[in-house]
């Protein structure tokens, strides 16, 4: 089904489950843009919306995401404690985003997070992301993020979502697509889901924006919302 394409010019307490596990789609990348491997800290697996576009994203193949057993016990800590979501429902939705991505589980990290310079709370996700080999930590508090090992930097998700649009423009925008297909109770669409992120994201929002008003994207057919589990 066609659907638009993106030039690389850029200028109630319901959460949407994780996208269902399925195969990924082989498309023609760039062999010159490597796949980015990211660690999420659970402070970007908290928010709603964000999750879902990151989680979306990582489903097309913009980049590699990984987290490890205790980021997941934040995520389910602050969903039960700061948002007050029944601690069922958390859980269950750990268990769809483990099952959506069983390679995402990052183990034997303990060993490296004495050796970690970052601020002690944070020492287990920058051990997470050198025990696996992860360039990125996607975190929204920067601040504990100094001193990281070689080769490991850490990005807001508008840094992230920034360097996603710049890589990988097609896919994240279908992602996109589909993610505001999904939402019904209200309907959403891509425009209304990507000021959605406006607060987490504002330089992706604008660069967003200008793609999805660019008069030289081609337009195809709207995309069908996938099934979720």
């Amino acid at each position: 089904m066609a659907r638009k394409r993106y030039k690389r010019n850029y200028p109630s307490d319901a959460t949407p489950p994780p996208p269902p596990k399925t195969k990924p789609e082989h498309r023609k990348v760039d062999r010159e843009t490597p796949m980015l491997i990211a660690v999420l800290d659970a402070d970007v697996l908290f928010p709603m919306v964000l999750r879902d576009t990151l989680l979306r994203a990582a489903a097309a193949g913009c980049f590699r995401l990984h987290w490890s057993a205790r980021i997941l016990d934040e995520v389910v800590h602050n969903l039960t404690d700061d948002l007050g979501m029944d601690a069922a429902k958390a859980a269950a939705l750990r268990t769809l985003m483990e099952e959506a991505f069983p390679d995402a589980n990052v183990e034997d990290w303990e060993k490296l997070e004495p050796k970690m310079g970052n601020h002690p709370k944070d020492r287990h996700v920058a051990a997470a992301a050198a025990s696996i080999g992860a360039g990125i930590i996607v975190t929204s508090n920067i601040r504990d993020f100094t001193d990281l090992p070689a080769g490991i930097i850490a990005m807001t998700p508008d840094q992230f979502l920034s360097e996603l649009l710049t890589v990988r423009p097609d896919e994240l925008m279908a992602a996109l697509e589909i993610q505001a297909a999904g939402y019904r109770r209200p309907p959403l669409s891509v425009a209304g889901l990507v000021e959605q992120l406006a607060g987490v994201a504002a330089n992706f929002v604008a660069r967003a924006s200008v793609l999805l008003e660019s008069p030289g994207a081609e337009t195809g057919s709207k995309p069908t919302a996938d099934r979720m589990p």
